[in-house]
């Protein structure tokens, strides 16, 4: 059985290039339907969050799936402004944020084509 991971990789097409330290934080839904934060990281020079690279909030599990029936929402919000302002680029989007269902044991790869008024993401390999 393999163990569940989340990696992420943003690429901003209007220059072609790796968005490099971007912040991002993962958060999970608990039963009452809100968020608990359970983890942060930040993309390298390649603008890759790795399986590794997030920083736990608490000593718990950050995937604790047990078996592929139990669903886990998760949200992972990637704050661009920051990114967008250093670079001298106007944006529409201060912030993005991607909820996926976790309903599998198996690493997740979640890559991000941003631009300035526009993204697109999917499930990577």
């Amino acid at each position: 059985m393999q163990i569940p991971s989340l990696s992420s990789h943003i690429l901003d097409q209007s220059t072609g290039r790796p968005a490099i330290n971007v912040k991002v934080l993962l958060e999970r839904q608990l039963d009452d339907l809100s968020f608990q934060k359970i983890a942060k990281s930040s993309t390298n020079e390649d603008g890759r969050v790795s399986e590794k690279s997030w920083k736990n909030f608490n000593d718990k599990e950050l995937f604790p799936i047990s078996n592929p029936s139990n669903c886990v929402i998760y949200r992972v919000t990637l704050f661009t402004e920051a990114y967008f302002v250093k670079n001298n680029i106007d944006s529409l989007y201060p912030f993005i944020q991607i909820v996926l269902k976790f309903n599998e044991n198996e690493p997740y790869h979640i890559p991000l084509l941003l631009s300035p008024f526009g993204y697109s993401t999917y499930r990577g390999s």
